[in-house]
C-alpha cells in the first residue's frame, strides 16, 4: 500500500535514504562485472602460461627412441642395436653397452682409452672428434667398430657413465677380413650393409653436404662451429664401405 506524507522534512529523509541504495546497487553491479572480467583475464593468462610450460617441457625432454627408425639418416633417432638391444648415440652410456654384454677394448690410441671404468673423467668435449673423447673398440671387431664416449657437461663423471657420442664402422675392413657374419649377428642399423647411394637418397633425401662422404647433419647448439649426424661412405664403384653416427651437444 502506497502512503503519502505531507511534511517536507520527511520527504527529504526519504529522498536521502533512497539515493545511497541506488549507488550501492550500482557499485555492486560494477564489482560483479569487474570480478568476471578479472576472472576471464586470469583464466586466459593461466592457459597461456600452461601452454608455454608444455612447449618448453617438450623441447627440453624429447622422447627417447624405442626402436630403429624407418629413415636411414634420422637426426631425431640416431640408434642402432647390439645383441638385440637398442642404443642411441647421444643418450646411451658405456655402462649400457656393458650391461648388454659388450666387451670394451682399447682403441687405436691407447692414451685415450681409460680401462679403469670407475675412474672419474673430467675432460670437457669441445665438439671435435677425437679430442676430449674416450676412444674404444668393440667386441673383437678391431678397427672395424670404434666407439667414442664423452663427458657432455661440466660435471665430472665416471668413465662408465660417459655418453656414447660417436660410432664409426668400416665395412671395407669387415668384408676384407671375412667377419661380416659375426658383425651382422651382433649389430643392426636402420640400413643394410648392401646400401647404395641411390637407395640412401630415395629414403632420406639429398645429403646436407659432401666432404669425404655424404653428410646428413645438424649444427651443434653449444658449439656452432661443429655439426653432427650421419656420414655415409661409398667407393668409386658405389659400394658402401663405411659410416659414422655422431652426436655433439
Amino acid at each position: 500500500m502506497l502512503t503519502l506524507t505531507a511534511c517536507g522534512e520527511t520527504n527529504k529523509a526519504d529522498t536521502t535514504s533512497e539515493k545511497p541504495a541506488e549507488t550501492t546497487t550500482t557499485t555492486a553491479a560494477s564489482e560483479e562485472v569487474t570480478t568476471e572480467a578479472d576472472a576471464e583475464v586470469i583464466t586466459e593468462a593461466t592457459e597461456e602460461i600452461t601452454d608455454t610450460i608444455e612447449e618448453v617441457t617438450t623441447e627440453l625432454a624429447p622422447a627417447v627412441p624405442t626402436e630403429l627408425s624407418d629413415k636411414y639418416a634420422d637426426l631425431d633417432n640416431r640408434s642402432f642395436k647390439y645383441n638385440g638391444k637398442l642404443f642411441t648415440v647421444g643418450v646411451s652410456t658405456m655402462q649400457d653397452l656393458i650391461d648388454a654384454g659388450a666387451t670394451i677394448e682399447k682403441g687405436s690410441s691407447s692414451d685415450d682409452s681409460e680401462m679403469n671404468f670407475d675412474k672419474e673423467y673430467k675432460h670437457k668435449f669441445r665438439g671435435q672428434f677425437p679430442y676430449g673423447c674416450l676412444e674404444y673398440r668393440l667386441d673383437g671387431f678391431g678397427s672395424h667398430v670404434e666407439l667414442y664416449f664423452i663427458n657432455p657437461d661440466e660435471s665430472p663423471r665416471k668413465v662408465r657413465d660417459c655418453v656414447l657420442a660417436k660410432i664409426s664402422v668400416r665395412l671395407d675392413n669387415v668384408l676384407t677380413t671375412g667377419s661380416l657374419d659375426g658383425f651382422s649377428e651382433k649389430m643392426e642399423f636402420a640400413f643394410d650393409t648392401s646400401l647404395t647411394y641411390d637407395e640412401l637418397v630415395a629414403n632420406s633425401g639429398e645429403p646436407t653436404y659432401e666432404d669425404h662422404g655424404y653428410h646428413y647433419a645438424v649444427v651443434s647448439e653449444k658449439t656452432p662451429n661443429h655439426d653432427s649426424g650421419y656420414v655415409f661412405g661409398f667407393d668409386s664403384n658405389n659400394v658402401f664401405d663405411g659410416f659414422e653416427i655422431t652426436w655433439i651437444p
